[in-house]
């Protein structure tokens, strides 16, 4: 039998939301830029210190700025796993990876990454008849150039400024018969114009 490959897909979608959720959305750019500099920042001064790499976790800095409390925990989880992957690929070719910079407001390419968990109660992000729910903010309303199958299962997504971008994951198919397979995944990526708001 031949075995399954995993294949990939790209859907666009346009998403509408309301002024609060662009809110929330403006917010966790800023508590994903903070939070990266920090991290950053801490990095550098324990190296500096002890010539040994870490980097603090984002629960660390909830206490001394609460802030960070009112976006999705895992937009800044994945902060921090994207900065561990930086330094991965730094310290393995310097050369061809320059060491990670501190973010600004101003460079304009702010975003933030959060992952579907899927609990008894339901899954944290999924797809609804007229938008896309996501965590804090609700259902986001999005208009579909293409649907996802009903197989597909939503893995993380992506918000880019000013872009959005959602990733989803769903079972690939075997090869020659175009039906899915058990344990096996296709992702499918959502690019999203730039945030618009009704009115």
């Amino acid at each position: 039998m031949a075995e399954a490959k995993k294949q990939y897909t790209t859907l666009k979608v346009r998403l509408y939301p309301t002024p609060k959720q662009t809110e929330l959305f403006e917010k966790t750019f800023g508590c994903c830029r903070y939070i990266w500099n920090r991290m950053l920042a801490d990095q550098q001064r324990f190296y500096d210190e002890t010539g040994t790499h870490f980097i603090p976790t984002p629960a660390k800095y909830k206490t001394s700025a609460p802030f960070l409390k009112e976006v999705d925990s895992q937009a800044l989880i994945q902060e921090h796993n994207r900065l561990s992957q930086a330094f991965r690929v730094f310290f393995k070719n310097p050369e061809s990876f320059g060491y990670p910079r501190f973010k600004r407001k101003k460079d304009g390419r702010d975003s933030f990454t959060a992952c579907n968990h899927a609990f008894t109660s339901g899954p944290t992000i999924y797809t609804a008849a007229d938008g896309i729910r996501m965590t804090k903010a609700g259902v986001v309303r999005a208009r579909f150039h293409r649907r996802p199958e009903a197989w597909w299962k939503l893995k993380w997504i992506t918000v880019k400024k000013p872009a959005l971008e959602i990733t989803t994951a769903a079972s690939s198919t075997s090869a020659g018969t175009g039906y899915p397979c058990a344990g096996d995944h296709r992702g499918a990526e959502i690019l999203c114009p730039p945030l618009l708001c009704d009115g």
